[in-house]
């Protein structure tokens, strides 16, 4: 299992780390370590992406991340630079550099706690609302629901009163709380949603609330400190896509 660092704090860029395991796959470079700075797609999010310095200037230029969900083991794919793919296994417990870039972090972050403020804006226009699904990613955001249009207001007056919502809460602004707890106190604290099943037998779940009052949601993602970080957030369209409401979204700076 590879600890993750990026779960304790969104701002830290880089750290140390020892190569755990490396292989070589369809010619892209994998590496596992010790512990990460590299949040891994997954949960809407797309991974990060920098570099990893290596022994003797040699580098790997980090495209992809994932994480094995079996194993708890968090891989690092990219290419290899000023080093061959041979005696890779020379890598296993050299101690290396991790360097996330820091602007991707950033934008990452804002997109998915972008997602969730967009969800307690649509809670205060529409009740009956369900969400189902985010998608943080640069090229599209969006977050989706389980229900219908109400029949007033209109589509483009409701998104203006979403967009409202937005404005207000992150011109005052207000903490982003991360919280890892037991499931059965998770369980009231996303009250009225329903906890995962998988989550109610996990050791602990680690939870994102904004503003008091609100449920809070189990989360694995990079997150901004506070809601001001969410400035020039941008509701652009809300659309029936299937049987789902679909809410685009991105931000204007």
């Amino acid at each position: 299992m590879t600890n993750a660092l990026y779960l304790q704090n969104t701002y830290q860029f880089s750290c140390t780390a020892q190569v755990t395991d490396v292989k070589l796959e369809d010619g892209v470079v994998k590496v596992a370590l010790n512990q990460t700075v590299f949040h891994p797609q997954g949960g809407g999010q797309p991974s990060d992406v920098g570099s990893i310095r290596l022994a003797q200037s040699a580098q790997l230029k980090v495209n992809f991340v994932s994480k094995d969900q079996t194993t708890g083991v968090i891989w690092h794919s990219g290419e290899l630079v000023d080093r061959t793919h041979e005696d890779l296994e020379l890598l296993i417990g050299t101690e290396v550099l991790c360097e996330v870039n820091e602007k991707e972090r950033l934008l990452a972050a804002r997109l998915h706690s972008g997602g969730h403020l967009i969800d307690i804006a649509v809670a205060r226009e529409v009740s009956n609302w369900k969400p189902t699904k985010g998608y943080h990613f640069k090229d599209g955001a969006y977050v989706e629901y389980e229900g219908n249009f109400p029949e007033q207001p209109s589509k483009s007056v409701l998104a203006e009163r979403i967009q409202a919502h937005i404005n207000e809460l992150t011109t005052v602004g207000g903490p982003v709380t991360v919280l890892q707890v037991a499931p059965k106190e998770a369980i009231g604290l996303c009250a009225p949603f329903p906890l995962a099943e998988q989550l109610q037998s996990a050791e602990s779940v680690r939870l994102i609330g904004m503003l008091e009052g609100n449920p809070m949601c189990p989360c694995a993602g990079t997150h901004v400190q506070n809601l001001a970080s969410l400035q020039g957030l941008k509701v652009l369209e809300l659309k029936k896509k299937g049987k789902a409401i679909r809410v685009r979204y991105e931000f204007s700076e």
